[in-house]
């Protein structure tokens, strides 16, 4: 027991010992700087640049851990993107060295340059069009075609004059049939970001290939909705001109109406306004959108967008068509009967009234078997709660009378 007190008192005696020993280097540092410096500012500039250079090693570090990480995962990319840069290159050369091996005709060069198309590959779709060039084997009309449509989609001027020269060295009925192939140039041209001129090439195709008139109508449109949709005012100024000039020159009207349907479905105000004027501007145009309005009514409802139904019914009334009014808000009726809108329906049917448009008769019941159904559930309902109710036991609450 007496061992135990003396070796604790031991223990508090080195404690006391140490705790003095280090206030008196501290004292001793402190005064030793004190005395360098004169005053106790340079103490606490001492203190202070020692937390600073803790702090700036700490950043120096992450930044270089951070900046190593980035160049390791770069590595790693740039050696992914060079392996596969390189089974690329090997499978082409293989591809190659498969032409130059073995004896390929037509057919099996059609078959290859089907593959490919299916594929994707269009850097091997050049590279057979050339081989096919080089061995003086034509592929099948079709799969030119469809190759030059691959390769001007994408922006491939390249690809395009490639198959331009395949079918002009080897079949030249077929390239000037198909107006050298300039259509998909213009489409690559477009593509690319040229629009001037890629309008010039599909404004000469369709000047002086009859034939060509409904592929040069069938790739604008495309191009068109895609021009609206970017929101590019020169692009929208350079179609315009170029639709009213056909309108104009020839006669046909197709350009203006998928310039006007484009810009009619535009969520831009100014877009809107530009397809009103183009109706009121071509008389021709009202006759040639007749059809197309019920087609874009009922496409609009089976997405939900009733503002636009709206904005086609105020059109239809303007233009006095009646017949495509009647037609729209018949859709219109159908489509809130259906989601058990009443007070659509209520509102469809007073439009109906006051214009003398007359809906279907079985619209008429199936308006009155809504009405009823509302009224029979709201009356129902009060009986339900009151069943409900009937069979629930009544808590009485806990209370003391005071008397």
């Amino acid at each position: 027991m007496q061992g135990l007190t003396m070796a604790l008192a031991s223990i508090s005696i080195c404690q006391h010992y140490s705790r003095r020993v280090s206030f008196s280097l501290l004292w001793l540092v402190r005064a030793t700087l004190k005395h360098k410096c004169g005053t106790n500012t340079c103490v606490e500039r001492t203190l202070m640049s020692a937390t600073s250079d803790v702090l700036d090693s700490f950043t120096d570090e992450l930044s270089r851990k951070k900046s190593d990480k980035w160049k390791f995962l770069n590595r790693q990319k740039a050696i992914q993107c060079a392996n596969e840069r390189s089974l690329n290159d090997s499978n082409q050369n293989s591809l190659q060295e498969d032409f130059e091996c073995y004896d390929i005709n037509v057919n099996s060069l059609d078959e290859l340059l089907t593959k490919v198309i299916r594929s994707k590959e269009y850097n091997l779709i050049i590279k057979i069009l050339k081989f096919s060039g080089a061995k003086q084997l034509c592929p099948s009309p079709e799969l030119l075609l469809e190759a030059a449509s691959v390769l001007s989609r994408i922006g491939s001027r390249t690809g395009v004059e490639v198959v331009m020269s395949v079918c002009e060295s080897l079949n030249k009925n077929e390239f000037y049939n198909q107006a050298e192939y300039k259509h998909y140039m213009a489409e690559a041209t477009w593509i690319r970001g040229d629009i001037r001129e890629a309008l010039d090439m599909f404004a000469e195709v369709y000047k002086y290939h009859v034939t060509l008139r409904r592929k040069v109508r069938h790739m604008t449109k495309f191009l068109f909705a895609e021009c609206v949709s970017k929101r590019s005012e020169a692009s929208v100024v350079l179609v315009t001109n170029f639709a009213k000039k056909f309108a104009e020159e020839y006669g046909d009207y197709y350009f203006l109406s998928f310039l006007w349907q484009f810009c009619f479905l535009s969520e831009w105000f100014c877009d809107q306004k530009m397809a009103d004027k183009l109706l009121e501007q071509y008389k021709e145009l009202r006759a040639l959108i007749m059809d197309r309005i019920k087609i874009i009514a009922v496409t609009a409802l089976k997405q939900e967008e009733v503002e636009v139904v709206q904005r086609l019914l105020e059109v239809t009334l303007r233009y006095e068509m009646k017949q495509d009014y009647a037609h729209i808000l018949s859709e219109l009726f159908d489509f809130k009967c259906a989601r058990g809108d009443l007070r659509g329906c209520s509102a469809v049917l007073t439009s109906s009234l006051e214009l003398n448009v007359s809906l279907k008769p079985e619209q008429h019941d199936r308006f009155l078997a809504l009405l009823l159904g509302l009224n029979r559930r709201n009356k129902q309902l009060p009986r339900q709660k009151q069943q409900q109710h009937f069979h629930k036991r009544l808590e009485v609450p806990c209370f003391q009378l005071k008397f």
